[in-house]
């Protein structure tokens, strides 16, 4: 059996019953400690995200964001303010720092259509026309009545013809016909990088190096890293006779 002590002195032997009757009473101790933690997380959570709503309201992003940071810091599984800091990020041109956010609200609410929506919207810009396809259908079939949703679903084939012709033509050598067609996709999918990199190329080849400059300019602000985009663009100012801006 076990025993009890005091804090001073040992006390003689406990019923099992006992034992079990104490262990019980920590075990509840505890649950209601916990519980006492969730809800107090959760107030937080809900004071943030009221307030992230009212700077965002305000076009207060940098307040908003600030906000939303603090509340999924409290809830981490809140879709909805999840959702809330995603559009921020949008809303100041970080779709890279969107994207975790809107993949984690489908993966809590993969019926919420409307994160859906915007994650394709995104995935799209950037050339995932893949992915862009298989959220547009899903909220298509959620919602086969969402007119902006068909809409999307033709643009996205669209745009997939449209560089698929585009590349034919450029792996042909046919640059003339390549680079409208290019232009026509950037439309759709401006955060693209390749399709600024083989616009670029087809305008150097066809003697508007300006553009070819410009387009180039693009890509290292889509990829930061690509150290071989910053060298063309030193080689393109060097064979123009701008050895300054070529240096830089």
């Amino acid at each position: 059996m076990p025993l009890y002590w005091t804090e001073n002195r040992y006390t003689g032997v406990v019923s099992s019953w006992d034992f079990v009757y104490w262990q019980a009473d920590l075990i509840w101790i505890f649950m209601v400690l916990i519980f006492r933690g969730v809800d107090c997380s959760r107030m937080e959570a809900s004071k943030h995200m009221e307030m992230g709503r009212e700077f965002l309201s305000k076009g207060q992003f940098a307040d908003a964001l600030s906000h939303y940071h603090a509340a999924i810091d409290s809830d981490p599984k809140n879709y909805q303010t999840l959702y809330s800091r995603a559009t921020v990020y949008l809303a100041i041109g970080k779709s890279k720092a969107a994207l975790p956010d809107l993949d984690s609200v489908i993966r809590l609410k993969p019926d919420f259509i409307a994160a859906r929506i915007e994650r394709g919207n995104v995935l799209l810009k950037q050339g995932d026309i893949h992915q862009a396809k298989a959220d547009f259908e899903a909220a298509a079939k959620a919602d086969p009545s969402n007119a902006d949703v068909s809409k999307k679903l033709s643009s996205v084939e669209e745009v997939r013809q449209i560089i698929e012709e585009a590349d034919d033509y450029f792996d042909v050598g046919d640059l003339a016909s390549a680079e409208p067609l290019y232009s026509s996709a950037i439309k759709v999918c401006q955060w693209y990088a390749d399709l600024y990199k083989n616009r670029a190329k087809c305008r150097e080849k066809l003697g508007d190096v300006q553009k070819a400059i410009s387009d180039y300019r693009t890509v290292t602000k889509l990829l930061p890293d690509s150290t071989e985009t910053f060298y063309k663009i030193s080689q393109l100012y060097y064979l123009t006779g701008d050895v300054e801006e070529s240096l830089k």
